[in-house]
C-alpha cells in the first residue's frame, strides 16, 4: 500500500543504476542469505567496507546486527514468486553514502525491513514493487519509486534539512500513496502516465515542499492536499484528478499550465470553488455522476467540459480569460451557466455544443464563437441580459434571446467573424410586442441579390431613391412566432459597410430567404439629419416593424436637397432708438460650427462683424439674434455666412436697414438666390403686386444706370435677369400705386 506524499523540489541528484561516484569502490555481491558481518553470507568471503557497492541477489535476506558504512546498495532484480530484504535490527545503521536501488526489473519483492535506521547520502529507487517496514529514513536525496512502496504503519520518512528530498512516483503502472503516524513528507513529483493514487490526506504538519505533476502523468485526489507555502506545478498534458467530492489542494503558489486539467468525478454531488489568490483553472472537465454545483467565481485559462450530468451553476460567475483559443463544451439540454463572462481581448471562446446562460453574458474582450450547428440561448427575458459588448467583443454565429413584452431593449451583438471588422451589432427596441418567446439571429452576407435587378425596381421611399444594398451583412431575426400585436424598432450597426453618405441610406426588409425584387421599406424613418440618418450615428433606424425577417441597409440618392443649413429667414430692422436688430431662424443645421455677419456701407465690399456660435447638428427651429448700437449713417447692409467644422461654408442673402424711417419704409422685399449670376432668376416675396401699376426696376449701385425695368401682375413672380449685367451691387425697387419697397443684392 502505497501512501502518497507530496512535494516537489528541483533535485540536481542524478539517478544511476551502475556508475558509482567513488572511483575507488568495488562491488561485493551476496551468496546466499545471512548476517552481514559473515563472510560466508558474500562472494569471496569478504563483508562490505565503506567503500563498496553492495547487489543483494534475488531470494537472499540479508541482517544487518551492527552499524554499516558503504558507496551503495542494490537489491537486484528479483525473481517472480521470490523476496529479497535486507533487515537493520534495533539500534543499528546503515549509512549508504550514494543511492539504494530496489529491484530494477525484478517481478518480486525487495523489501528494506527497518527496525533501526538507513541514511542514504543519494536516491532511494524502487523499480518493482517493495516495501520499507522501517523506524526511520533519513532522505537526503530523492525517493524514485517506479513500483509501489508500501510504508508500514509504524514507518516514517524524514528528509534531511540539509537535503533538498523528493519523493517521485515515476511507475508505468497505476501506483497508490499512502502516509500514516505523522510522516513527514519532501517534495512530491507525479510522473505517472497510469496515474497515482492519493489515498490519505496530506496537510501542513506532514507534507512540507512542492508538489509536481509532469506533462502525460495523472494525480488521483481521494484524500485533501494541504500546502501554506508551497508551490504546486502542473506542466501543459498534466492531471489533476479529484474523486469523491475531494476539495481542491491549497498552495501558497499555483503554476498550473493553459494545457493542464483538473477533472472531477463522484457519485455524489460535488461542491466547486474559486481557487485562491485569485488563480485561474487551466482545464476543467466535470464528469461527476452525482453532479457538479458551483460554490465560487472560477477563472478558466483552458478548456470547460461539462458532462450530461446535474449541474447546478448557483449563481455563480464563469470567466474565460486565456491567452489563446478556449473551448467551452455544456452537455446536456437542461444544463446552463448562470453568468458567463469573456474577458480575452484579441481572442475567442469555441463553443462544441448549445450555450444556455440563465442570467447575464458579459463580452467584456474576445469572441464568443458558436460555429454553424451551434446557438448561445440567453433565456433571461430581461433587455440587459448581454452587457459590455463592443466591436473587440461579440457573437460570431448565433445567437437565440428570450423576450417578454416591455419596452427594453434586447441588443444582438453578433458578426460574421472574429475580427472587429465583421461586428454588426443589431438592437431590437421592443414596444409591448406580444406572442414572441425568443428571436434566433444571425448575420450574413448578402445573397439571393441581383444589383442591376434592384436598380430596375425604382426603390424609394419619402426621401430615399434606392440604387444598392450594402453586401457586407443582412441581419436575419427568426421569431419562434410572428408578434400577435405590438411593434418594434430596429437599430443596425453601419460601422463595417462601405459606400454609405448621410441621409442616403435607410434599413430595408425582405422575406427570409427571398431575393433583390423583395426587399421593401417597411416601418418608418426619421426626418432628413434624424435620428439613424447621418453616418455620425454609427447605425441606421426604422421603427414600427410589426413582423419579422431578413434586414439589410439601402443605398441611394437622397430625394431632398442636402444643404449644411437650412434657413427660415434672415432679416435686420432698426428701432426707434437707432439700435438694428438682426435676426435669423434655421430650421436644419448639419456639421454647423459658427455663423458670421458682415457688414458694408455699400453693399459691395463686406467686413466680418460678428462671429455666433451655431449648433453642429439639429432638426429644430433654432433662432438667433444680434444687435448692432452703431449702424453706418445712411444704409447698413448685413450678409450672413454660415461655417462648417470642416471650413466649408456658404453665405446667405443680403439685408439692409436705413436710418431715415422714411426711406426704410415699404422694406420687407425678399430675394433668392442673393449673390447670383446674371442671366439667371431671381425669385422676388415680400410686395404685392396685385396692386394697380405694380412694376420692378433695378439699378446698379455703383453707376445709379437703371438695367431692368418690367411690369408685374404675379403675386409672387420670378424675373430673368439680363445677360450682360456686371458683377456688383444693384437694388431693386418695387412700385405700385398704393406702395413701394426695395432690396439689395449682388451680382456675382
Amino acid at each position: 500500500m502505497l501512501r502518497k506524499i507530496y512535494s516537489v523540489l528541483i533535485v540536481t541528484t542524478v539517478l544511476l543504476c551502475s556508475t558509482h561516484y567513488n572511483a575507488y569502490s568495488i562491488v561485493v555481491e551476496s551468496a546466499g542469505s545471512g548476517n552481514w558481518n559473515d563472510g560466508s553470507t558474500w562472494v569471496g568471503g569478504i563483508a562490505p567496507t565503506i567503500d563498496d557497492d553492495v547487489v543483494i541477489h534475488s531470494n537472499h535476506q540479508i541482517v544487518l546486527n551492527s552499524t554499516a558504512y558503504i558507496e551503495s546498495l542494490t537489491i537486484s532484480e528479483v525473481a517472480p514468486g521470490d523476496s529479497s530484504s535486507i533487515e537493520i535490527l534495533s539500534g543499528r545503521q546503515l549509512i549508504i553514502a550514494n543511492d539504494l536501488q530496489l529491484n530494477e526489473g525484478g517481478a518480486g519483492v525487495a523489501v528494506l525491513q527497518l527496525l533501526g535506521t538507513v541514511e542514504i547520502g543519494g536516491d532511494l529507487i524502487l523499480y518493482g514493487d517493495g516495501d520499507i517496514n522501517t523506524a526511520k529514513v533519513n532522505l537526503l536525496g530523492t525517493l524514485d519509486l517506479k513500483g509501489e512502496l508500501n510504508y508500514y504503519t509504524i514507518g516514517q520518512l524524514v528528509t534531511n534539512s540539509a537535503g533538498p528530498g523528493r519523493l517521485i512516483l515515476s511507475g508505468n503502472s497505476s501506483q497508490t500513496l499512502t502516509i500514516e503516524n505523522g510522516s513527514v513528507m519532501p517534495d512530491l513529483e507525479i510522473n505517472n502516465s497510469s496515474g497515482v493514487t492519493l489515498q490519505t490526506n496530506l496537510t501542513s504538519t506532514n507534507f512540507v515542499g512542492d508538489l509536481l505533476i509532469k506533462s502525460g502523468s495523472s494525480f488521483n485526489l481521494n484524500a485533501t492536499v494541504f500546502s501554506v507555502f508551497g508551490s504546486f506545478t502542473m506542466e501543459s498534458g498534466a492531471t489533476l484528478h479529484l474523486m469523491n467530492g475531494t476539495a481542491v489542494p491549497e498552495f501558497g503558489f499555483y503554476g498550473w499550465s493553459a494545457g493542464s486539467t483538473v477533472r472531477f468525478t463522484g457519485s455524489s454531488q460535488v461542491d466547486v470553488e474559486n481557487l485562491k489568490g485569485g488563480y485561474s483553472y487551466p482545464n476543467v472537465i466535470f464528469e461527476a455522476t452525482g453532479g457538479i454545483r458551483l460554490v465560487g467565481n472560477i477563472r478558466l485559462r483552458g478548456n470547460l467540459t461539462v458532462f450530461d450530468y446535474p449541474f447546478n451553476a448557483n449563481s455563480q460567475t464563469v470567466t474565460f480569460v486565456g491567452s489563446g483559443t478556449q473551448s467551452l463544451n455544456l452537455m446536456g439540454s437542461s444544463n446552463s451557466l448562470y453568468n458567463l463572462t469573456l474577458d480575452k481581448p484579441g481572442q475567442s471562446v469555441e463553443l462544441s455544443n448549445d450555450l444556455r446562460i440563465s442570467n447575464q453574458l458579459s463580452l467584456v474582450g474576445g469572441v464568443l464563437t458558436t460555429g454553424i450547428a451551434n446557438t448561445v440561448i440567453i433565456t433571461n427575458t430581461n433587455g440587459n441580459a448581454i452587457t459590455s459588448h463592443s466591436s473587440s467583443s461579440f457573437i460570431n454565429g448565433n445567437l437565440r434571446r428570450h423576450m417578454a413584452s416591455n419596452s427594453q431593449d434586447y441588443a444582438f451583438p453578433l458578426g460574421a467573424g472574429t475580427t472587429s471588422q465583421s461586428y454588426f451589432l443589431g438592437v431590437l427596441e421592443n414596444n409591448f410586442l406580444e406572442g414572441v418567446n425568443y428571436i434566433d439571429a444571425r448575420i450574413s452576407g448578402l445573397v439571393n441579390h441581383n444589383s442591376s435587378n434592384f436598380e430596375a425596381l425604382e426603390l424609394s421611399d419619402d426621401s430615399i431613391s434606392y440604387q444598392t444594398v450594402a453586401t457586407e451583412a443582412i441581419w436575419i431575426f427568426t421569431p419562434d412566432m410572428q408578434p400577435t400585436s405590438g411593434t418594434y424598432g430596429m437599430k443596425l450597426n453601419i460601422n463595417n459597410l462601405s459606400g454609405l453618405q448621410d441621409n442616403r441610406f435607410a434599413i430595408l426588409k425582405r422575406p427570409e430567404g427571398g431575393n433583390e425584387a423583395n426587399w421593401s421599406p417597411d416601418g418608418n424613418i426619421e426626418p432628413v439629419n434624424g435620428t439613424g440618418r447621418r453616418l455620425s450615428d454609427g447605425f441606421a433606424y426604422r421603427h414600427g416593424y410589426t413582423s419579422f425577417s431578413e434586414f439589410g441597409i439601402g443605398k441611394g440618392e437622397s430625394e431632398v436637397e442636402l444643404l449644411p443649413v437650412t434657413l427660415d429667414f434672415f432679416q435686420a430692422f432698426m428701432k426707434d432708438d437707432g439700435e438694428v436688430i438682426i435676426d435669423w431662424v434655421t430650421v436644419v443645421e448639419i456639421n454647423c460650427d459658427h455663423f458670421t455677419i458682415e457688414r458694408s456701407n455699400d453693399g459691395i465690399n463686406f467686413y466680418d462683424w460678428r462671429t455666433v456660435n451655431g449648433n453642429g447638428n439639429s432638426t429644430s427651429r433654432i433662432h438667433y439674434r444680434e444687435f448692432d448700437s452703431n449702424p453706418y449713417n445712411g444704409i447698413t447692409f448685413y450678409r450672413l455666412r454660415q461655417t462648417d467644422f470642416d471650413g466649408t461654408n456658404e453665405t446667405f442673402n443680403i439685408v439692409s436697414v436705413h436710418d431715415n424711417p422714411v426711406a426704410q419704409k415699404g422694406q420687407g422685399i425678399s430675394l433668392y438666390p442673393n449673390p447670383v449670376n446674371g442671366g439667371n432668376s431671381l425669385k422676388i416675396s415680400g410686395f404685392d403686386f396685385s396692386l394697380p401699376n405694380s412694376k420692378v426696376i433695378i439699378f446698379h449701385v455703383s453707376s445709379g444706370q437703371m438695367v431692368y425695368e418690367s411690369r408685374i401682375d404675379d403675386e409672387s413672380p420670378v424675373i430673368l435677369l439680363p445677360e450682360n449685367l456686371v458683377p456688383g451691387m444693384y437694388i431693386l425697387r418695387s412700385e405700385s400705386d398704393f406702395s413701394n419697397g426695395h432690396s439689395t443684392f449682388i451680382v456675382k
